[in-house]
Formats: structure tokens, sequence, C-alpha cells
């Protein structure tokens, strides 16, 4: 915008051409966005009233100069790099500002550019802001969670973490929470299909606690199970039972360019029809997004979610709301 006011002030006729050009841009750029937010409304419509749809893809319509720019993001350490998790209040132009200034201050610091042509890390950045904030549009709830993860090999890097997602909001939730996540770079999630073999109650508290005793948390009261952070534990987790539960897993994967939607949390203790999903095994540079929506009202229990995504560095701002 700045270089095309500069332009047009002292261009005379020919701003005429660049603002036409303009418009024809901004016409295409909200084309995309009204198509994707038709396929975002109409995936999470299908996951939160389907019993028997635990996830969903929907696609990005992410436009080659973004692809080109995910492409020439380059991991600055041969590590793992911490994930970090924002609150974010869509409906607030300084959470807006500071969630943007957060996103490329994240990719900065992990990442590098390796194409002088091309400001990867500013057009990765708005993506991820222009993602979200569509997603949001058509959750239709103001405010998210967005946790954002870089790295060159996934945690679990030689077994797949089977897991379902309990709930984010207290124990008795809205019991059609529906997550997002999304890859920029590497290999999105993988899903388990429905069947009746694994979408049950008696499979899904077997995948809880052998889960619990993968991360070695004994405690026996559920609820507080729930609460527990699991991300410390990652590095001494044994996940080899988890991974041999599904023995012969039929699986779906995500990629760049889909985001997807999948049930969470369920009825109090019950989280049978959530999604049973995992880090896909890779090893490879990988830049990963999930986001978790929520209203003012959900976002009051910060302390419960505190523990439950197990961050000491989650900071929320509306609870006074």
């Amino acid at each position: 915008m700045t270089i095309l006011s500069t332009v047009i002030r002292n261009a005379g006729v020919f701003s005429v051409a660049l603002v036409s050009i303009a418009s024809q841009q901004k016409i295409s750029t909200n084309s995309v966005t009204q198509e994707r937010q038709k396929q975002l409304n109409h995936a999470i419509t299908q996951v939160a009233t389907q019993q028997y749809i635990p996830f969903v893809f929907a696609n990005l319509n992410l436009s080659n100069k973004e692809l080109l720019a995910f492409k020439h993001l380059k991991l600055k350490n041969k590590i793992t790099c911490p994930g970090k998790t924002l609150d974010y209040d869509s409906t607030c132009n300084t959470s807006r500002d500071k969630f943007l200034l957060s996103i490329r201050k994240i990719l900065k610091m992990n990442f590098f550019n390796d194409n002088d042509k091309l400001d990867s890390i500013h057009i990765t950045a708005q993506s991820i802001f222009n993602i979200v904030n569509d997603t949001l549009k058509a959750y239709n709830k103001p405010l998210a969670i967005i946790m954002i993860r870089s790295s060159l090999k996934a945690p679990f890097s030689t077994n797949h973490r089977w897991h379902q997602d309990g709930n984010y909001f207290g124990l008795i939730p809205d019991k059609n929470l529906v997550k997002a996540s999304f890859v920029l770079k590497g290999p999105g999630t993988d899903f388990i299909n429905y069947s009746d073999e694994y979408y049950n109650h008696d499979f899904s508290k077997k995948l809880q606690m052998e889960q619990l005793k993968a991360f070695k948390l004994t405690n026996h009261d559920f609820s507080k199970k729930l609460q527990i952070g699991q991300v410390k534990a990652f590095k001494s987790a044994d996940l080899s039972s988890l991974s041999k539960l599904i023995p012969n897993p039929k699986f779906r994967s995500s990629s760049v360019g889909k985001i997807a939607f999948f049930k969470v949390g369920g009825n109090k203790h019950d989280i049978s029809f959530a999604a049973i999903h995992s880090e896909p095994i890779v090893d490879g540079e990988r830049l990963f997004v999930a986001v978790i929506p929520g209203s003012v009202k959900d976002f009051k229990d910060c302390d419960f979610l505190k523990r439950r995504i197990g961050r000491a560095d989650f900071i929320c701002t509306r609870t006074k709301n």
C-alpha cells in the first residue's frame, strides 16, 4: 500500500491503471476469501452436527505466492523448537495487531528466508493471520487459543501417539466443540477413519488410560488427569503401547493447503466420538498451527485451560468480561 500510494502521488494518469489493477486484485482476493469461508463453514457444520464424522478437511485456497513463501522458509536450528501459545481476541484491534506481530516474531526466531526476492516471513505471518481470522468467522466465536509449533523432527518420530483430545473448557463443555489445525510446512496430522471398532466408550477409555501410563501420570482422579499438561513429559514417554493399540491403522492425513476440523472432548468423561489422531511420523521441517475457538464465557475458565494445554506462559486477557 505504501509503494502504491507513492506511485499514485507522482505518476499522474498512470495511477488510474494501478488503481484498476489493485481493485481487480482486491476483488480476486475477496473471491478467494469468500470461497474459503464457504468451505470452512460447511466443514465445521459437518463435524459439529454429524456424530459419525470425527474430522473433515477443507481447502484453504492458498495462492501460489503463499505456497512459494512456505517453501522458502528454512529452520535456523536443526532441533525441535519450543511451541508457542497465544491468546487472541479477533474483535479487538489491539489484539489483532499484537497477534500479527507475535506471529512474525515467532517465525523470525525459528526460520530464515532462503530467497532474497521473496519476503517469506511476512507472507507466511499474514497467511496464518488470515486463516485464523477466517476460521473464527466460520466458528462465529470471537476468541481463540493459537498454538504454533515448528520442528525439524516430530517429538514422536518412530511411533504414532494415537489419542483423543479431552475437554478444553471445563468438564461440561459445548458437546460439539471442534478444533482446527493446519500445516504450512511438512505433513499434517494423521486421523483414524471412523469405525465402530475404535470409536466407542471402551476403546476410548483404554486409549486414555494407556496415554496416562505412557506419560507416567498416576493421579487416580480422572477429572484431574484431564487437566495435567503433557508437554513436559514428551521426552520420557514410552509411546509404543499407544501405537500398538491400533496395529494396522487406517488413517487420513491433512496436508499443506488444507485445514483439518475435528471433534474434541465430549459429555463429561465420555469422549468416544472425539477424533483419534496423532502427530505424523516425520523427519523433516514442519510448521504446525492449531486453533481452539471459544466464547468470552469459555475463556473465563482460564486456569483450567492453562493446565489443560500445559503451557505456563499462557495469559488470558478476557477474564473480567
